[in-house]
């Protein structure tokens, strides 16, 4: 038996035994037969397991994640352990990537906001490879973020895309003769023409990048190199597979950590979509994860998270609903509109305006990183399957 089929038979006995799972893996024997786990069975064997009392809240990480409202939040408890094991795993990987290194003179503007983990886990790998970082955080005025770049000599520039755009914007509409030669990001997709214009504003030669989850920790690195989609992942930190693949080999992701053992991740339907391949770099076989987006009902804007099932019930009682993502290449941002088709003017005139806040305030909005627009339309209005001529829910125009 291969290694990393042991680990992942270890996984199941420990799965089955823990409040996560227990319940669901009662009739299974193996992992290969362990049911899927989505993020609304998480959630509940996460209350269960904090139910048990304060020894389950003692000695973890809790690390964020489900969007970015304070009530909607799933929060992974991670063994200190554990969570230090996984990073000294990937640690090397990273350094050997280049995309720390001795030299690294980092401005980091990753966010820490509701006991978010970004900064603290970007200034951990950054250290970790000997390099300086500059912990400015996303909510440092871009001005004296760019008075501490240039103080310290900052090479690289680390955040999410949309914190970058925003940083970029500000140093070309000041015309500051501010350069660096890495981009190190995560948190949210990065297409090309947004990878086009922050080369060009900030002299970028090398993007890179860092993939993972509250659930499933870091796990995965694109060197400058490799395309934007792609990342690296050491297969004795993260097993994955590939449920249901289309013609080109592109599925959903299920997502299994081998190093977290208080609290386990077995075969996580993570709501990513992506395919497995293999290539030679250098003198080694990598395994390589080409990431292609959300599954059919859930969308990314900013760096947060959405399915449509988190508008559901205020959506109850409308006749249609879209939500249609697109890139504003003027302002360097995203823009989420939700066109929503009433029952009758009636309808708009009692309850438009609460709805319309009630979004909002599910999306939480930071205008400074995506804007969100709200309207009500006639059904003709909304996009169409060219197939079956049903209302497409999601349309990403990016």
């Amino acid at each position: 038996m291969n290694s990393i089929q042991s680990k992942l038979n270890q996984i199941f006995e420990i799965a089955r035994l823990h409040p996560f799972y227990e319940a669901r893996y009662a009739k299974s024997s193996s992992f290969s037969d362990a049911p899927l786990t989505d993020k609304s069975e998480l959630y509940r064997g996460i209350e269960r397991l904090l139910s048990q009392g304060r020894s389950a809240r003692e000695g973890i990480y809790l690390s964020p994640t489900g969007g970015s409202v304070p009530s909607k939040l799933l929060y992974f408890p991670t063994d200190v352990n554990d969570n230090e094991r996984q990073r000294r795993l990937l640690s090397p990987w990273l350094n050997k990537a280049q995309i720390f290194t001795e030299s690294t003179i980092a401005l980091n503007m990753f966010g820490s906001n509701l006991m978010y983990r970004a900064l603290e886990i970007f200034n951990d790998f950054c250290q970790r490879a000997h390099g300086t970082v500059l912990p400015a955080g996303s909510q440092c005025p871009d001005q004296l973020a760019c008075s501490i770049a240039a103080r310290f000599g900052a090479d690289t520039l680390i955040g999410n895309p949309s914190r970058v755009l925003q940083f970029a914007r500000y140093v070309e509409s000041t015309t500051i003769p501010l350069k660096f030669d890495k981009l190190i990001w995560g948190g949210e997709a990065l297409q090309q023409h947004k990878a086009d214009y922050l080369k060009r504003v900030l002299g970028l030669n090398q993007l890179c990048a860092i993939y993972g989850s509250a659930e499933a920790g870091i796990w995965g690195y694109q060197p400058h190199d490799l395309p934007l989609n792609c990342y690296i992942y050491p297969p004795e930190i993260i097993h994955i597979e590939i449920i249901a693949p289309d013609e080109d080999g592109f599925g959903n992701m299920i997502l299994t950590n081998l190093v977290r053992t208080r609290n386990p991740l077995c075969r996580y339907d993570s709501g990513d979509v992506g395919k497995i391949t293999s290539q030679i770099l250098g003198d080694e076989e990598v395994h390589i994860l080409e990431f292609k987006g959300r599954t059919h009902d859930s969308f990314q804007v900013g760096s947060e998270y959405y399915s449509i099932t988190d508008f559901q019930h205020l959506f109850s009682d409308l006749l249609e609903y879209q939500v249609r993502i697109s890139f504003d290449p003027i302002g360097q941002r995203d823009i989420i509109e939700f066109f929503l088709v009433a029952p009758d003017r009636a309808f708009i005139e009692a309850q438009g305006n609460n709805l319309i806040e009630q979004v909002r305030i599910q999306v939480q909005s930071e205008e400074n990183l995506f804007t969100t627009k709200i309207e009500f339309v006639e059904i003709a209005a909304l996009k169409r399957s060219s197939t079956s001529q049903k209302v497409v829910r999601i349309v990403d125009e990016r």
